[in-house]
C-alpha cells in the first residue's frame, strides 16, 4: 500500500518505465507557477503537455523557466472558456490522458465537462474532487473529499463520493480503506441533519450495502485521525 508521496512518486516512475508519458492538456496556464510545476513533471518523464491558452504568453513562460519548448505543444486560446472547450473536446477524442485545470474557475470547468454536447461525462455520473494530504503526524496518506465539486451532497451523492475515493485507495494498494464522515460533532443530533445522514450511511456500511470500504460517522476530524482522542 502506498503511504507517502515519495512512495507514490516511486510507483509513478516504475509505471513510466513500462508505459509512455501521459498526454496532459493544460487549461489556461497564465501564471508561471503552473509552468514551473509542469517542468518538474516533464523532466521526470511523467507527461507530454499541451498548453492551451495565449500561445505567445505560454511560450515566454516556458522560455523563462528554462523548459525545452520542443517537449511542449501549444494551442492558442484567448480566454479560459475557449481553452476549456478545446481541452474537453480533445480529451473526449482520446488526445489527452489527463486535464490540468489552471486559471479557469472550478464551476466553469465542471460546466464544460457536463455540457450535453461535450460527450465527456454523463449526467448520471458523479464527478468528485479528492485531495491527498501527507503530514508527519499521521502514518499514511489522507484522502479528503469532496473539496469543492459537491459542497452539499445528498445521500446518493455522498455514497458516490465515498466510493470514488475508495476506488482510488484501491488503486494505490489499500484493499479496504476506512472512511470517516466528518461533522462538527461525533454524536448524532436530529437537529443537525449531516449527523443523521452520516449515521445512516455508516449503518449501510455495517450491513454490507456499501462494499470495499469501512465507514464510520459522524466524526469530528480529530477523532477520525487520532485513536487516542477517540
Amino acid at each position: 500500500m502506498i503511504k507517502s508521496f515519495s512512495e507514490l512518486h516511486g510507483a509513478a516512475l516504475e509505471n513510466i518505465k513500462e508505459n509512455r508519458p501521459k498526454k496532459l492538456g493544460v487549461i489556461f496556464p497564465t501564471d508561471i507557477k503552473y509552468i514551473t510545476a509542469i517542468k518538474k513533471a516533464v523532466n521526470a518523464g511523467f507527461v507530454e503537455p499541451i498548453l492551451i491558452g495565449p500561445a505567445s504568453d505560454s511560450k515566454k513562460m516556458v522560455s523563462d523557466t528554462g523548459l525545452d519548448s520542443s517537449a511542449i505543444g501549444f494551442i492558442d486560446a484567448g480566454n479560459h472558456r475557449l481553452a476549456g472547450q478545446i481541452a474537453v473536446e480533445k480529451a473526449v477524442n482520446g488526445e489527452f490522458d489527463f486535464l490540468l485545470k489552471c486559471n479557469i474557475r472550478t464551476r466553469d470547468f465542471v460546466d464544460l465537462l457536463f455540457a450535453d454536447q461535450s460527450g465527456f461525462i454523463s449526467k448520471k455520473t458523479v464527478l468528485t474532487h479528492i485531495g491527498l494530504i501527507q503530514t508527519e503526524r499521521y502514518h499514511k496518506l489522507m484522502f479528503v473529499t469532496d473539496g469543492g465539486v459537491i459542497p452539499e451532497p445528498d445521500a446518493a451523492q455522498l455514497i458516490n463520493i465515498i466510493q470514488n475515493a475508495a476506488r482510488l485507495c484501491n488503486k494505490l494498494g489499500n484493499e479496504l480503506p476506512k472512511a470517516g464522515l466528518l461533522a462538527a460533532v461525533e454524536a448524532i443530533y436530529p437537529a443537525i441533519a449531516t449527523t443523521m445522514l452520516e449515521a445512516a450511511i455508516a449503518k449501510m456500511s455495517d450491513r454490507g450495502q456499501i462494499r470495499n470500504v469501512l465507514i464510520d460517522g459522524p466524526l469530528s476530524f480529530d477523532v477520525a485521525i487520532n485513536s487516542d482522542v477517540a
